[in-house]
């Protein structure tokens, strides 16, 4: 069986205000979650705790990128902006979600090249759509 497996590169970062980030290096999340919400009653079943779920949580994204002038500059007009981000794989497929940057973070080394992370806080429920 082959595998239907890709690979990151080509992936795509942007805002509906933001734009688009150039060069990317890595994108991880949305990291969606779910509470737990505790259940336990004096009848529960043979003294076990019981479990429902909670609400969820869209989580955060974070982004690791070259440092470039203008997506620093773009990113630091963002802070705290309410926007609608999309991350777009190589195969077309899409996660869009609604969100405000929250975190910018750069990286120095002596003997590497700078880079930037920028983390953003999803608000609401995260839309994933996959490719045709």
């Amino acid at each position: 069986m082959t595998t239907a497996a890709i690979i990151g590169s080509g992936t795509t970062f942007s805002g509906a205000a933001l734009g688009a980030l150039a060069e990317l290096l890595d994108v991880s999340g949305p990291e969606v979650s779910v509470s737990d919400v505790d259940a336990t009653s004096m009848g529960s079943s043979d003294n076990f705790e019981e479990s429902i779920p909670g609400l969820a949580n869209g989580g955060e994204v974070t982004l690791e990128l070259n440092f470039l002038k203008a997506s620093v500059t773009a990113l630091y007009a963002a802070i705290r902006v309410v926007d609608t981000f999309t991350i777009t794989l190589p195969d077309g497929s899409t996660n869009v979600f609604s969100g405000y940057l929250k975190g910018i973070g750069q990286k120095t080394p002596v003997k590497d090249k700078i880079t930037v992370s920028a983390t953003f806080k999803v608000t609401g429920k995260p839309a994933f759509t996959a490719a045709a």
